[in-house]
């Protein structure tokens, strides 16, 4: 498996692991999104907060991104969120593992001191990640989304990283 920096090139393959996540209900979105609805977002990211992919041979497997936590807040500028995506044929193969930690390597070296990650309660596998690779529960927000006719909390686990 490599990880690299993400090109224009990948976006279709992201939006079609998101949406994987989407029908999954592992994220808040509900609707799916297309290819071109995504492109700011894909420009949004830049060298200080990257969109990695995971590939093997030429095929995109898995993505993760860092964003601003609290973007124009000056006191939070050493502090990222970090999501991850598996696409569904790739799951529990370590793409996950992989993606989370190469961002906790990368992150100090982009200023970043804390990485969040923000999850919904259902989504088991993802938690078990956090707690596996040393992040802790910081925060949970009970019954703030709603998902199929169910309130979900969300939970913030959190990982100080060295400097």
């Amino acid at each position: 498996m490599n990880i690299r920096i993400a090109e224009l090139s990948d976006l279709p393959s992201l939006v079609d692991i998101y949406n994987q996540a989407i029908s999954a209900g592992a994220t808040g979105h509900t609707d799916a999104f297309t290819a071109e609805s995504r492109r700011e977002w894909f420009w949004s990211h830049s060298a200080s907060r990257p969109l990695l992919v995971a590939e093997t041979g030429e095929t995109i497997i898995g993505w993760s991104n860092i964003a601003d936590y609290r973007p124009g807040r000056q006191a939070f500028q050493q502090t990222a969120e970090m999501s991850y995506y598996v696409h569904s044929e790739h799951r529990r193969q370590g793409v996950a593992t992989a993606l989370v930690r190469h961002m906790t390597t990368l992150g100090p070296s982009l200023s970043v001191r804390t990485l969040i990650a923000v999850i919904l309660e259902t989504n088991v596998a993802s938690v078990n990640l956090m707690e596996r690779l040393g992040f802790s529960s910081w925060a949970e927000l009970p019954s703030v989304a709603r998902l199929n006719n169910q309130d979900i909390g969300h939970v913030y686990y959190g990982l100080h990283l060295p400097p």
